[in-house]
C-alpha cells in the first residue's frame, strides 16, 4: 500500500539512489532474512529499575539481530561516564524497558477500556495493536548513533539527512528519528519482517503487524487505519511517553541523581479526551504530582548530566574528531556514521588524536562560562543576542550550527589572545578555543501541551494554566542555569578569555566576572582570569575596570508577610 504522507520522503531517496541503496545493504546485514534465530519460547530479562521484562518468541528474534545487538555498542547518555563512571548503559536495555512501560501504561484501566469501545469489542484486532506497539517501542531507537544525542547535529548535516529533515513527516523531528523511519521502511527490512512472519506463521497476531506502522510509530505518527487511536502514539512519542517515562529514571540511576517517576499513579491518572478535534492523553488532576516529578527530573537531568560542563567539553572534542572523520572521507554519508558505534569509535584513535583525548579524558577546561547574568546590562545581552543570531532577540541557544559565523569570530579572538600570550604559531590554536552552545531546554512540551481533567471529567485545562510551576523552573534555567561555553586548554584558559571580552567590547557588549567566577575552581584561579580579562582590555583603555556581577535580589513587599 503506497503511503501518500511518505511520497516526499521516497522522492528524497530516490534522488540519493547511492545512500538508498547503501542503506539497504546495510540493513540487509544487520537484519538478515535467511538467518533467523528460530527462538520457540520467550524470554525473560531482569532489568535493575523495572524488575522481571518478558518478551514474546518474535521480539528475542529482532532483539538477537546484528541491528539491535548494535545498540549495547550506543551509549545511553553519550559521553557522561567522562564525568559520572557509571553511567555507562546502553540503547539497548533501554528499548527494551520501554515495552515493559509501554505494557504498563496500556493496561491502565481507563486507557484499555477506551481501546476497547474504539475497536468495538475486538479482541483479536486489539491484540495485534499491542503487538504493533510493542515492536515499535522496541525499534525506536534503531537510528541512534555513536555517543546517541552526542553526534545527533553531525547526522543531521551528513547526505542525505538536510533533504530528508525538511520533508512533511519529519519536521521538527531528530536526525537519529528520521534515520530509524528509514530503516524501518526499508525493502531489506519489510524482507526480514515478512521471513520472521513464516518462521511463526502459527501467530495469527503477527500476519497482522506492517513494518511500515511500526515506523510511523517509531518517530510518534499514528498508524495507517488507526488514525481514530492517534492518542496511542503518544505513547510511543508524547510528554509522557515510555522513552521518557524510562530514560529519566535509568540515567537518573546510573549517574547518581535519583530522578523518580511514579509510572503506576501515571496509569492510573491517564484518561482520552477529545482536544482540538482529536483524541489525545490527558491527566487527571491527581497525576500532577508525576508532572511534577518529570518537570524537575528534567531539570536535574540537563543541568547536572547533559550539560555538565565537562560532558559539554568532550563533545566538543567529539565534533572535532566527526569533522576531521568527514574531511578524511571515512563519513560520507548518515550510513557510514550508522555503521559505527563506540568500540569501531575508539578503535580509530590512532588515526585521529581527537578520539585518544576523548579515551585519556585529556579535555579542554572552560575559560568563559556565559550565562545572561553575566552581561552588565541590558544593551550588552540584546547585542550579543543580535551578534549571535540576527532573529532573536532575547537570550535563547540556536545551536552550534545556526551561528557559527559569530562564534567562529569569538574562537579566532580568544586563540589569537592566547597564541600571542604563549608565544605560539599563528594558527596553532584555532581549533583547540572551543565555543560551545547547547539547545536551551524547555518545559513547554509538558507545560503547554498536556491537558488536565478535572473533577467531572469534562473540564480540560491545560497544565500550566492550573499549576503554573513550570514559570520559575524556565527563569531559572534561562537567567542562570543554562549556559554555553568557551573552552580552552589549560595553559590558554586566561588569554583566550581577555581575547573574547576584549572582541566583545569591541562589538559593544560588555562581560562582568560572573562569567570567569563560574569558570574558575578556586579564588586563586578566579584572579588570574580577572588580571589576564583587564591587562588586556586596558591595553586600549588604561582606566578601564572590569565590572563585578551585583546579584539581583528579588522584589520584597512593602508589608511584612503575615505568619
Amino acid at each position: 500500500m503506497t503511503d501518500l504522507l511518505f511520497a516526499e520522503v521516497d522522492q528524497t531517496l530516490q534522488q540519493h539512489r547511492g545512500f538508498r541503496d547503501r542503506i539497504e545493504e546495510e540493513v540487509a546485514r544487520a537484519f538478515p532474512a535467511d538467518a533467523l534465530s528460530h527462538h520457540a519460547g520467550g524470554k525473560i530479562f531482569r532489568d535493575p529499575i523495572s524488575g522481571f521484562i518478558e518478551l514474546r518468541p518474535h521480539e528475542i528474534n529482532l532483539i538477537d539481530c546484528p541491528g539491535f545487538q548494535r545498540l549495547r555498542g550506543i551509549f545511553q547518555t553519550g559521553l557522561a561516564s567522562l564525568v559520572y563512571p557509571s553511567a555507562l548503559h546502553s540503547r539497548f536495555e533501554h528499548s527494551i524497558n520501554t515495552v515493559l512501560l509501554l505494557n504498563r501504561l496500556y493496561r491502565g484501566l481507563d486507557l484499555y477500556d477506551h481501546v476497547q469501545r474504539a475497536l468495538q469489542g475486538n479482541q483479536e484486532e486489539e491484540k495485534a495493536l499491542l503487538l504493533t506497539l510493542r515492536l515499535a517501542c522496541l525499534l525506536h531507537d534503531l537510528g541512534h548513533c555513536v555517543f546517541s544525542h552526542a553526534s545527533e547535529s553531525t547526522l543531521a548535516t551528513l547526505p542525505p539527512m538536510p533533504e530528508l529533515l525538511e520533508c512533511p513527516p519529519f519536521r521538527g523531528k531528530g536526525a537519529s528519528e528520521v534515520l530509524t523511519c528509514v530503516i524501518l521502511r526499508s525493502d531489506a527490512f519489510s524482507r526480514y519482517f515478512a521471513a520472521l512472519q513464516r518462521e511463526y506463521a502459527s501467530d495469527k497476531l503477527l500476519r497482522r503487524v506492517l513494518p511500515s506502522n511500526l515506523a510511523r510509530l517509531a518517530v510518534g505518527i499514528p498508524a495507517q487505519g488507526l488514525e481514530h487511536l492517534q492518542f496511542l502514539t503518544e505513547l510511543i512519542s508524547g510528554p509522557f511517553d515510555v522513552d521518557k517515562l524510562d530514560y529519566m529514571v535509568r540515567d537518573g540511576y546510573f549517574s547518581g541523581q535519583n530522578v523518580q517517576i511514579d509510572a503506576d499513579r501515571l496509569r492510573h491518572s491517564l484518561d482520552v479526551r477529545r482536544v482540538d478535534g482529536m483524541e489525545r492523553l490527558v491527566l487527571r488532576h491527581r497525576g500532577l504530582s508525576v508532572a511534577q516529578q518529570i518537570l524537575f527530573g528534567r531539570m536535574t537531568l540537563y543541568s547536572s548530566v547533559y550539560n555538565h560542563h565537562k560532558v559539554r567539553a568532550a563533545e566538543t572534542v567529539l565534533r572535532s574528531a566527526l569533522r576531521q572523520m568527514i574531511k578524511t572521507g571515512r563519513l560520507r554519508d548518515a550510513v557510514d556514521l550508522w555503521r559505527m558505534d563506540e568500540y569501531d569509535f575508539f578503535a580509530l584513535q590512532h588515526e585521529y588524536p581527537q578520539i585518544r583525548d576523548i579515551r585519556l579524558r585529556r579535555l579542554p577546561h572552560r575559560a568563559i562560562v556565559f550565562t545572561p547574568l553575566g552581561f552588565e546590562d541590558q544593551r550588552s545581552r540584546d547585542l550579543f543576542s543580535r551578534h549571535l543570531h540576527s532573529k532573536i532577540a532575547a537570550w535563547e541557544s540556536v545551536g552550534h550550527a545556526e551561528a557559527t559565523g559569530f562564534l567562529e569570530e569569538l574562537e579566532a579572538a580568544g586563540a589569537e589572545e592566547a597564541e600571542k600570550a604563549l608565544g605560539r604559531v599563528s594558527g596553532s590554536l584555532r581549533h583547540e578555543v572551543v565555543m560551545d552552545v547547547p539547545r536551551q531546554f524547555t518545559y513547554g512540551d509538558i507545560t503547554r501541551e498536556v491537558y488536565v481533567s478535572l473533577d467531572d471529567g469534562q473540564r480540560l485545562v491545560r497544565l500550566c494554566d492550573v499549576a503554573p510551576f513550570e514559570t520559575a523552573l524556565e527563569r531559572f534555567s534561562e537567567r542562570f542555569d543554562y549556559r554555553s561555553y568557551l573552552f580552552a586548554p589549560m595553559e590558554a584558559r586566561a588569554p583566550a578569555a581577555a581575547g573574547v571580552y576584549r572582541h566583545l567590547r569591541r562589538n559593544g557588549v560588555v562581560l562582568n566576572d560572573l562569567p570567569l567566577l563560574l569558570s574558575s575552581q578556586s579564588a586563586q584561579g578566579l584572579e588570574a582570569l580577572r588580571r589576564s580579562v583587564e591587562q588586556a582590555l586596558r591595553e586600549e583603555d588604561p582606566t578601564w575596570t572590569l565590572p563585578r556581577w551585583k546579584a539581583e535580589l528579588p522584589d520584597l513587599p512593602e508589608e511584612p508577610l503575615a505568619p
